[in-house]
């Protein structure tokens, strides 16, 4: 990846703004493609604020206003024409990133490499849509992916040897620790941490005890850095319990199909965590 230092990103959501900046830091040229112009606007004050939190800090040396002048945004997927690599961020939903992913297809490089940000949904079935699917590999950033280093990278049952260590060269080149996965429902970390957090919620939903006092337990009891439900808010309430409902459509042991009430409520009232300023606490 060092020699065509472009890349292209589908998605300007909390992934993708977090993929986009992971880039722009790196060095790269990035041309990100999202269809809302609200998005657009919204993401883009949110990456500056974050990329200046970042020079203050001293974690990166070139201006935020530097940085951002390496990032084209567009709701025209033909921006990303001739690009050599892509990573897809856009909804968690089967059919909307196979059409994109087979649009994106016939618009890059014919040998780019096209990766999928997917927290879930099955590599291969995902490759499907596309004419090559040797082409595709998952590589699952987490959030927030400026500052998460793991990088899950997912082989598919048709992805190629060379794909697969095109993206494992180019996640250390970005500065990140990328493991090997085989391509599984929820892959490692969402299979192990979903139906931990959806178990929280079941606790919650029978007053064993409160969202604090459960985030306290699991911080203090099992040294985790931040408790199940604080975490859930980071993650998106609305992405764990999608996540949830795709690891039970694959049969996945440890996980069923009720979605504990304490997650539905708060999605009801349009409280997804830190992206809407509220979930299970304020922010």
């Amino acid at each position: 990846m060092t020699a065509d230092k472009r890349v292209g990103v589908l998605g300007m959501g909390t992934m993708g703004r977090g993929i986009v900046e992971v880039f722009l830091t790196a060095g790269y040229d990035v041309r990100c493609v999202e269809v809302d112009q609200r998005v657009i606007t919204s993401s883009t004050d949110k990456l500056l604020k974050s990329l200046q939190n970042s020079f203050e800090k001293g974690r990166i040396k070139e201006s935020p206003e530097g940085l951002l002048q390496r990032l084209t945004t567009s709701k025209d997927l033909d921006v990303l024409k001739g690009l050599p690599f892509a990573v897809e961020a856009i909804i968690e939903d089967l059919g909307e990133k196979q059409r994109t992913l087979a649009t994106v297809e016939r618009i890059l490089d014919p040998a780019a490499v096209i990766a999928t940000n997917t927290s879930s949904l099955s590599i291969t079935k995902l490759s499907r849509a596309l004419k090559d699917p040797s082409r595709l590999v998952g590589m699952h950033f987490f959030n927030p992916a400026p500052r998460m280093q793991l990088v899950e990278v997912v082989r598919g049952d048709m992805t190629s040897e060379q794909a697969l260590r095109q993206c494992v060269d180019l996640a250390k080149e970005l500065g990140k620790v990328p493991i090997i996965v085989k391509d599984s429902p929820g892959f490692v970390v969402n299979r192990l941490l979903i139906p931990y957090l959806t178990e929280a919620g079941k606790l919650l939903d029978q007053q064993v005890a409160s969202a604090k006092d459960i985030d306290t337990c699991m911080k203090l009891g099992a040294g985790h850095p931040m408790g199940p439900f604080e975490l859930s808010d980071l993650i998106g309430i609305d992405v764990v319990i999608e996540i949830a409902k795709e690891l039970h459509a694959e049969g996945v042991g440890g996980t069923d199909a009720e979605i504990p009430e304490a997650f539905k409520k708060l999605v009801e009232q349009g409280k997804l965590g830190r992206k809407t300023k509220g979930g299970f606490f304020d922010y």
